[in-house]
């Protein structure tokens, strides 16, 4: 049913009746509107949003035209009185109808998933080409800002070493922890021996490189490194993300007293948008999909997500958040308790 409220249904409607008029079928007709909606320009006022909306339209008016037949067909199957072959007719009738809304549904589904969807991963994709860009002009005005310092014997340009360091991060995204560490490593020398050449002394630009070093080490299992690079970063520019890493590495070399110190010394402070908290349990992830774990992180997050909560007792053994809730054991708020309200049943 049309309605001046819903003008696109109306004009879908229309242009589905005028197809049918010039001999298409229901499919043919579906396939036709769905391709045009596909095919509208960007920039004509429609967009990505507009189009893919339309794909749905066009395949749900196709569904809703189909219903009457599908409701005789399913009644012809079920009439003891019809014959074996105007059963079967409909039998076959009904299979078609319903594979071709399939088909097109899985059509405007696909459109869904590569307009909509993946939408959030070119976003975050742009974040991340910002932040490599803004650290290319932040060295490039570095140099720009040392003009009595000769660089026409320099072993590198201005920006040339973050392209490495973009190298290392394609590398890592990969994986490959051990070439992402090497190159990562050779550029963070880069970085340094630029400052030293430019300004006498390394500075922020060097700590930002050995601050992706560290991490980057931790995954190597190069944690001497990893503790090495964090702790130089943190003298040069002090910073609550890098005490992440710092913590992480001491953890990694036994040094569990120290490690912990640092984990609840930051509980509740904010972090890249979230607390501290929730920064160590996706980095604990991280490094546990990569096969490296500690029997410190338990310990760690129990601790950081006030666990158990206080007073409770569960009514029997099992995996519980930090709400009392039931939970399964599929992330670092969810632990084992026991019946007294023990985290050790005895």
């Amino acid at each position: 049913m049309t309605t001046p409220d819903n003008p696109a249904a109306a004009t879908l409607d229309a242009e589905r009746a005028r197809l049918r008029s010039a001999g298409y079928t229901d499919a043919e007709v579906s396939q036709i509107l769905i391709a045009r909606a596909s095919q509208q320009p960007g920039g004509t006022g429609q967009g990505v949003m507009s189009n893919v909306l339309s794909s749905i339209m066009a395949v749900g008016s196709h569904a809703r035209a189909v219903i009457p037949s599908f409701r005789k067909d399913v009644a012809t199957i079920f009439d003891g009185a019809a014959t074996a072959s105007a059963r079967a007719g409909a039998t076959a009738s009904l299979i078609i109808k319903a594979v071709v809304i399939l088909v097109l549904g899985y059509a405007a589904w696909q459109e869904w998933n590569q307009h909509i969807v993946s939408q959030t991963e070119i976003t975050a994709q742009n974040a991340e080409k910002a932040k490599w860009e803004t650290l290319e002009a932040k060295t490039k005005a570095h140099a720009i800002s040392q003009p009595a310092v000769n660089l026409s014997d320099a072993i590198f340009s201005p920006g040339a070493f973050t392209q490495d360091s973009l190298k290392a991060k394609t590398e890592f995204d990969a994986g490959h922890y051990d070439e992402a560490f090497k190159i990562e490593s050779a550029t963070a020398s880069a970085a340094e021996a630029f400052e030293l050449k430019t300004s006498g002394k390394a500075g922020t630009l060097t700590a930002d490189f050995l601050a992706q070093l560290s991490w980057y080490a931790l995954f190597a299992r190069q944690y001497a490194d990893a503790l090495n690079a964090a702790e130089r970063s943190i003298k040069l520019k002090p910073s609550l993300n890098e005490e992440t890493n710092h913590a992480h590495a001491l953890m990694l070399l036994g040094r569990s007293a120290d490690a912990k110190a640092i984990y609840l010394a930051h509980k509740g402070e904010p972090l890249n948008g979230k607390n501290w908290e929730e920064v160590i349990a996706d980095d604990f992830a991280k490094l546990r999909k990569a096969g490296i774990e500690s029997p410190l992180m338990a310990e760690i997050e129990r601790a950081l997500s006030s666990f158990p909560p206080a007073g409770f007792k569960p009514p029997e053994d099992g995996f519980y958040d930090s709400q009392g809730k039931k939970c399964e054991k599929t992330g670092p708020n969810c632990h084992w308790l026991c019946r007294n309200g023990a985290v050790l049943c005895v």
